[in-house]
């Protein structure tokens, strides 16, 4: 009888088969593994779009760094729907992110060409109105995942927030001399810092008051501890139920995903109609003619 045991398969007769075996159960990290290291170890002509050296002279410029800094605030929100409502791993979550830094960086690029052509008045208020769209876009999603429209809305939301990225620098940096960049430079970090850091705020204020208050209704007959964690956090619905409360549970995490879903449609809802406003009080205040 042939030998099967692992031992036969390390004596050198099968080494691919070998190779196979070990790595059964790991071929998708073995997979990301490679590719990280070919992405990091491969000349700029070989992956032009993703390899480390292009990514690190990117990010080094303030409009793409501005742009991944104001994503959080998104990521924030949808990571939460992804995992909670969705059911994805977290893993799985960053896998449907993946078309963002594909969409932002070229667009960043292509913002700084036409930021040389067109003046703040009308690139900024193009992007926003775009962003704006993206965000409609994903306060309509709803509870069963439709993942094209999930791909529109992030490439709409990238878009628009690559090219008002831009022209909102240019605006800063134009206001100052030469000599006094470095507090240009430092004004336009703090600002998009600290705008970012109110809008996550403001945000999930306003996703937790809505889930909170359409929940309470639903655990008013339940232990004040238990009310609290469930009107506290969507992350109950990620945990198994006790023997004997499957059907209860069920009916609360059916009620979870809707009240979430309600919070993030009106939270992102007021994020678009922000970014409008924007896109009207730059284009009204705004001078016509570029300075660069």
């Amino acid at each position: 009888m042939q030998e099967t045991t692992l031992e036969h398969r390390f004596s050198g007769e099968r080494p691919i088969a070998t190779l196979r075996y070990l790595l059964s159960d790991e071929k998708r990290n073995f997979a990301l593994a490679v590719f990280f290291f070919a992405v990091k170890h491969s000349p700029a002509w070989v992956l032009p779009l993703v390899t480390a050296n292009l990514i690190d002279d990117l990010i080094q410029k303030s409009s793409v760094r501005s742009v991944v800094i104001n994503a959080g605030l998104f990521i924030f929100v949808i990571l939460q729907y992804l995992q909670f409502i969705i059911g994805f791993s977290p893993w799985d979550a960053v896998i449907r992110l993946l078309p963002l830094p594909f969409v932002i960086l070229p667009v960043s690029q292509l913002s700084g060409v036409l930021n040389k052509k067109y003046p703040q008045k009308y690139l900024g208020p193009i992007g926003l109105v775009i962003y704006s769209l993206g965000m409609f876009s994903f306060s309509n999603l709803q509870i069963d995942l439709n993942y094209s429209q999930f791909v529109i809305s992030l490439v709409l939301m990238a878009t628009g927030m690559a090219l008002a990225a831009t022209p909102a620098t240019t605006a800063i940096t134009n206001s100052l001399p030469s000599h006094k960049q470095g507090v240009a430079s430092a004004v336009n970090d703090t600002a998009r810092e600290v705008g970012s850091a109110f809008g996550v705020a403001i945000v999930g204020a306003i996703l937790n008051s809505s889930y909170r208050n359409q929940m309470i209704p639903a655990v008013k007959n339940l232990p004040p501890e238990l009310a609290d964690q469930i009107t506290g956090s969507i992350a109950f619905t990620s945990v198994m139920p006790a023997n004997g409360q499957s059907e209860i549970y069920n009916q609360l995490k059916q009620t979870a995903f809707e009240a979430f879903q309600s919070g993030i449609s009106v939270s992102l809802k007021l994020v678009a109609v922000v970014a409008l406003f924007g896109a009207v009080t730059i284009f009204l205040t705004a001078p016509k003619l570029s300075k660069i």
